[in-house]
């Protein structure tokens, strides 16, 4: 295989195992007319960390998801998932909710360009609509943003290379959370990211 073709297939398959998840969540297919809409300039995916602002919200404050090169909290209350892998570490909401967080790193290329992070991220294994929205800055480093949901949750995907490493955090989050909340609760869980 070309070493395009295999970064590109390296690519597909780490954002595939990362933004689906290891648990037992719906794969039914999302409401119709929500597609992957263009975002941002074309640029290398490949980040440092910057001088961030405040965040306009208080940091999760949850059991600490690491990996080498960054750390996340999960929000108050969400517990570990059993079976934890190396490149993969998740936890759950409690009991009464549908959801679930990971926290991922994969060995990646430097040179992925922005917009191949969001089209394979886009492209849900299961076929389920995804938007790609603006960018974020994640305390310092941009990552790329795609929603899609199903009928038990919605599901945030950021993701961004960052020292050689694809990263990517998926929250997925009961569609019966209203949309301020849910909106919270991820901003919350994106304040809480250290990048090392």
């Amino acid at each position: 295989m070309p070493p395009l073709a295999s970064r590109s297939a390296a690519l597909m398959l780490a954002l595939a195992v990362s933004s689906t998840g290891l648990a037992g969540c719906s794969e039914d297919p999302a409401e119709p007319g929500s597609g992957p809409s263009p975002a941002g300039q074309p640029t290398s995916a490949s980040s440092e960390p910057t001088a961030a602002s405040e965040p306009s919200v208080a940091p999760a404050t949850g059991i600490l998801l690491e990996q080498d090169s960054v750390t996340v909290n999960l929000p108050e209350g969400w517990k570990l998932t059993e079976n934890q892998a190396s490149f993969l570490v998740s936890g759950l909401p409690p009991a009464s909710q549908d959801g679930l967080m990971t926290l991922s790193q994969l060995p990646s290329p430097d040179s992925v360009p922005q917009k191949q992070i969001e089209r394979t991220i886009a492209r849900d294994p299961s076929g389920r609509p995804a938007e790609v929205l603006d960018p974020l800055d994640v305390n310092g480093v941009e990552m790329v943003h795609v929603q899609r949901s199903d009928r038990f949750t919605v599901d945030s995907v950021f993701a961004a290379v960052y020292k050689s490493d694809l990263v990517n955090i998926t929250v997925k989050v009961d569609k019966d959370v209203d949309d301020e909340d849910r909106d919270e609760l991820v901003a919350s869980v994106l304040a809480s990211v250290v990048w090392r």
